[in-house]
């Protein structure tokens, strides 16, 4: 039933999403109307035609203005985001569950204001305000740290913990939540009655019946890296794949005016499909990391319900991104 409320959840947001994309491609005020002209299905069926020969022909979809091919681009840039969310991942994963262990044991009033207090508070607060504020501080009280560029080995050092910094939020309060709902459990009493202490107690016994719940959460996570990936990259001027794609968005559909942005130049949809593949990956890996976390350390997910879950998931990931190109070539 579960299962079923969530593949719901999920289908009403993707046409939720679609309808927005059709909304402000149809209805956006104050834009020329001429540039969201919608295509005709001949323009489409002829878009289709020329992407599918190109990848048949060439076996790529295209190549840019100096004649690299996109495949090339892509490969760069999105080794350049993978540090970012590699690194954010781990963060956030375990520093989050760090911070939501210190927020379950720290039950004194004092303590909860850097506990509880500390990580309710930053998580009521929009990501994208989050990210600035600390972007300023650094700016203007820290000015001799490098922010911009890539071309440092650390420079990814900075964006990761930006990029980490909610997704660590939101590992600790499940963390935290978790914890507490189990803190009432028999095996907790027992463990007491034992003589054992308290760190030994949540560290060894409740940390452990945790961790399932923990580790469902992984997909979400991602999905949190991804989205402040966006953000972070154009903001640090950091050239990974979020930083490419933004690039690559053709001004015709660009519903604002970007500086720094050539607007004659090509429309690079081959590029921008193969980025959007890339972060579809990254969020497939996350829901599959979930899947085999939880096949090590619960006796309720065996190897060939995780067989069964990986083939179920190529499969969602193969007709999610069909959907996805079908879609770009529609209204870019």
């Amino acid at each position: 039933m579960f299962n079923l409320a969530n593949r719901k959840r999920d289908l009403v947001t993707v046409i939720f999403i679609i309808l927005v994309i059709f909304a402000i491609k149809a209805y956006l005020p104050d834009v020329e109307k001429s540039r969201f002209t919608t295509k005709t299905w001949v323009e489409y069926k002829n878009e289709l035609t020329i992407t599918f020969n190109l990848l048949w022909e060439n076996h790529s979809l295209g190549m840019t203005k100096d004649g690299s091919r996109y495949e090339a681009v892509v490969i760069e840039s999105f080794t350049r985001s993978l540090k970012i969310i590699t690194t954010s991942f781990l963060l956030a994963l375990f520093v989050g569950m760090a911070k939501g262990i210190y927020d379950f044991r720290k039950r004194k009033f004092h303590q909860r204001i850097v506990g509880e207090g500390l990580t309710g508070f930053l998580s009521a607060l929009p990501d994208f305000f989050l990210i600035l504020c600390v972007q300023w501080g650094i700016l203007f009280y820290l000015p001799f740290i490098p922010w911009f560029g890539h071309d440092e080995w650390y420079s990814f050092i900075l964006p990761s913990l930006l990029v980490a910094l909610y997704p660590f939020l939101y590992v600790a309060k499940i963390t935290s939540a978790s914890l507490n709902e189990k803190r009432d459990e028999l095996f907790v009493s027992v463990a007491k009655s034992k003589g054992f202490v308290e760190k030994v107690v949540v560290h060894k016994h409740l940390l452990r019946s945790s961790l399932p719940q923990i580790f469902s959460h992984i997909p979400s996570m991602m999905i949190y890296i991804l989205s402040n990936l966006l953000i972070v990259e154009w903001l640090t001027s950091y050239k990974g794949a979020a930083f490419r794609l933004f690039y690559s968005i053709d001004k015709k559909v660009n519903v604002t005016q970007i500086p720094g942005i050539n607007a004659d130049k090509m429309q690079e949809t081959g590029l921008i499909i193969e980025i959007a593949l890339c972060f579809m990956a990254v969020y497939f890996a996350g829901i599959m990391i979930s899947k085999i976390l939880l096949t090590v350390i619960s006796p309720f997910h065996t190897s060939s319900k995780l067989i069964i879950e990986l083939l179920k998931q190529i499969g969602i990931f193969i007709g999610s991104a069909i959907g996805m190109i079908l879609l770009v070539l529609y209204i870019i």
